[in-house]
């Protein structure tokens, strides 16, 4: 392989690597996490070093952190999220467990009016047919 096949390589492999940090840190940004050198290791499996030392990534990491800074974003943590998440599955639980027992009441109302309509249809058919003897 000769030179120039090498660095087109390497600089194609940069330009993937760049493209994938800054889209990590754009999606943070949207989600408003706390963007940190940490938590992008974390999110992208690049080394720390490359946040650090690529120019292009760095100034688009400040640009980011100065963002949330300036804005005052109200920034959760991941285990916040993470808790969020969590209370709203015990809501939907709780609200499932009410459901069930409503239902529960509407199906036992169901068979006591089934019950009733056979009852009242017993006593239709009798007076149809003590109708049908008196003709």
């Amino acid at each position: 392989m000769n030179y120039d096949k090498m660095v087109s390589i390497t600089k194609e492999e940069s330009s993937k690597k760049i493209k994938e940090a800054k889209e990590a840190i754009t999606a943070m940004l949207e989600r408003m996490e706390k963007i940190s050198v940490a938590s992008l290791v974390e999110e992208t499996g690049l080394s720390p070093g490359f946040f650090y030392k690529n120019p292009e990534v760095r100034a688009e990491l400040e640009r980011a952190k100065h963002i949330q800074m300036v804005e005052g974003y109200e920034l959760k943590p991941k285990n916040q999220k993470l808790l969020d998440a969590q209370n709203e599955l015990m809501n939907y639980k709780l609200e499932n467990r009410m459901l069930l027992q409503k239902n529960q009441k509407l199906e036992a109302a169901n068979i006591e009016l089934n019950k009733k309509l056979e009852s009242l249809q017993k006593k239709v058919s009798h007076k149809e047919l003590s109708i049908l003897k008196n003709l």
